[in-house]
């Protein structure tokens, strides 16, 4: 007889856990294969290698007389079918659908309609897949095993919560694919199943097979006259019982349960300081170019300035003083948010003082003294902050007015605005780089993660695999349809903004194109982190929230962030959506980046290469 698959001494190991001790099967044209054994016996890990879901360890596995080293490679699986346990399809697709589907993996398919009628679910080719019921949704489980022909049908106990009649339908079609000349790997737990359709049997135990024969010599070597036995296992103790539903699904289970406690945690951290002591603070940099001068008028504008500064009481600024030639560097300090406001004394302040004195004493008309105050108007902290240095000027003149006796105006500021680029923007204009940055965002957590999941927990994902079909081609295909729906959000967002709201961005920015496309790939890859976290749906769900709302909530896209508590800083820092929201401020010319821009596409880049690095490991992991 022709050997269609043969096996020899096959291993396979998980770590230090030997599954699969060296095993030896072989399958003949035309018959029907049964593998029966208990659960953790190395069943499920030899069928899934033979399916091409897991790749080959040690040992030598020959199909079609041609020996497979690695995965089981596609011209292979041309001549594969796999019907899985249980097996779900896609939502929103009919019967038709799905075996079109289906016939696309292959390059010789038959006739859809063919198989139909062979399965005997043509009646039900126009119903949509969820409609179906258990022994209906088994049969085009089967018919898109059968789509290509196959010269092998593995079964991966087919008839596991069926009702009777659909389990005798299925028997007879796995009796009507014998007939056809197909080779069936069949794997039940029913004794009864394997006596009825099976013409040998393997039954495997803890990494090895123990026996192999007909049912029959089976029987009458191991089975003798008909007799029931009973067996009472001893009750499992009340702390095994109490930690069953524990130990199930720990990791699905702790996203559900742990995300309300971060969020409670994470609100606590960012805001329970409001309203105390110290909650206001502005980080302030002073130079005091007029400070070697004879006169010491300039010194009491730093003394003013440190009244108001930390460690006194009621303070409200973090003071830094630095030195004349520091200006540029201070510059750049503040238009990159390390700092909120420059305050720089001129090197004629105290001759401006001095003749301000004299002529106020002369009564004659004088110019007051200028303090220069360098701030960037389009950021809140930094507004906020000149405008309570604005404030000193009153305290300032109060001091003067006192030396001379008499109410005069001896000081004015003079704002120097830095990295303003949309004056006074509205609120519209504040918060639609900031939208149009969160909905692409929750776009890739909500339709790709739990998507993944479905795919993934549904078996979707393991049937695929068993087919030709490439999955990076599936991966890329189902990467640009959700970028493609986030790029359609960019364009109705951005034009309702412009034209309903008269926003005044620029849409049509090059740069913020590009960003925007970045961003997708970016915020598609933490969907699939995501996805292959966990594997539940409502653990995706709590999952996504816990990954969403901190970082949705860290980004300053409703209102803007400043007077946080430094462990808070660390999040928004590392925050990607933080960094996208400044670049969509800049690159729609609302305001000045607070971060550099390259920092904008660095830690972005770098949760996408994390997110990716995590799916593909774990994914790996998965199909070893």
């Amino acid at each position: 007889m022709e050997k269609i698959v043969e096996v020899k001494g096959l291993k396979k190991k998980y770590g230090h856990f030997e599954a699969l001790k060296g095993i030896d099967i072989v399958l003949y044209k035309g018959e029907i294969f049964g593998f029966l054994g208990p659960n953790g016996a190395g069943k499920t890990t030899t069928v899934e290698i033979l399916e091409g879901l897991r790749k080959v360890g040690e040992g030598e596995i020959t199909f079609f007389g041609e020996k497979i080293r690695g995965a089981i490679p596609p011209y292979i699986k041309e001549r594969i079918g796999v019907v899985l346990q249980e097996t779900r399809f896609l939502d929103h697709l009919k019967v038709r659908e799905i075996l079109e589907l289906f016939s696309s993996f292959f390059k010789n398919p038959k006739p859809c309609e063919e198989i139909m009628k062979m399965v005997k679910i043509d009646e039900k080719a126009d119903d949509y897949s969820d409609n179906l019921s258990g022994g209906q949704r088994q049969r085009l489980s089967i018919a898109t095993a059968l789509i290509n022909d196959p010269e092998i049908i593995f079964f991966d106990e087919p008839t596991v919560g069926l009702d009777p009649q659909s389990r005798e339908s299925v028997w007879d079609l796995i009796r009507m694919l014998k007939n056809n000349g197909k080779t069936i790997f069949l794997t039940t737990h029913y004794m009864e199943e394997a006596q009825a359709l099976c013409d040998e049997i393997s039954i495997i135990d803890r990494g090895k097979i123990i026996v192999s024969d007909t049912p029959k010599n089976l029987i009458k070597t191991y089975g003798g006259k008909s007799k029931i036995d009973f067996r009472c296992e001893p009750l499992p103790s009340k702390e095994i019982i109490e930690n069953l539903d524990s130990n199930v699904n720990f990791v699905d289970n702790f996203w559900v349960v742990i995300f309300p406690i971060l969020l409670l945690v994470l609100l606590i951290l960012a805001f329970s300081n409001l309203g105390m002591n110290g909650a206001i603070n502005f980080n302030v940099i002073l130079i005091n170019e007029s400070g070697g001068s004879n006169l010491d008028f300039s010194s009491r504008i730093v003394g003013v300035v440190k009244s108001m500064s930390f460690p006194n009481k009621n303070a409200v600024f973090t003071l830094t003083q630095m030195n004349p030639d520091q200006e540029n560097e201070a510059i750049k300090k503040v238009l990159y948010a390390d700092d909120d406001i420059l305050i720089v004394i001129p090197k004629d302040f105290d001759a401006s003082i001095a003749r301000t004195i004299l002529f106020s004493k002369l009564g004659m008309n004088f110019s007051p003294a200028t303090i220069e105050i360098f701030y960037v108007p389009n950021r809140a902290s930094s507004s906020l902050a000149e405008g309570m240095v604005g404030g000193l000027t009153g305290k300032i003149n109060s001091f003067f007015a006192d030396t001379l006796g008499q109410k005069i105006s001896a000081v004015t500021v003079k704002d120097q605005t830095l990295g303003e680029v949309m004056s006074s923007p509205s609120y519209t204009d504040f918060v639609t780089p900031g939208i149009l940055v969160i909905a692409p965002f929750t776009t890739g957590l909500l339709l790709v993660a739990p998507k993944l999941s479905f795919l993934r927990s549904g078996r979707i994902m393991r049937r695929y695999s068993a087919t030709p079909m490439n999955m990076a081609s599936f991966f890329f295909g189902f990467t640009f349809s959700r970028i493609a729906i986030m790029i359609i959000q960019y364009i109705g967002l951005a034009f309702f903004a412009v034209f309903v709201m008269q926003a005044r961005i620029d849409i049509f920015s090059f740069g913020a194109l590009f960003y925007y496309l970045f961003s997708c790939a970016v915020y598609t890859s933490i969907g699939f982190a995501v996805g292959v976290a966990v594997s539940s749906a409502v653990a995706v769900s709590a999952l996504s929230s816990v990954v969403n709302l901190p970082l949705e909530f860290l980004a300053g896209i409703y209102f803007p962030l400043f007077n946080l508590p430094w462990y808070i800083k660390i999040f928004v820092y590392a925050n990607p959506l933080w960094y996208a929201t400044n670049a969509m401020r800049a690159f729609l010319r609302v305001s000045q980046s607070p971060s550099p821009m390259w920092m904008n596409f660095f830690v972005p880049a770098l949760w996408l290469i994390i997110s990716i690095t995590f799916a593909l490991t774990k994914r790996a992991s998965e199909s070893r």
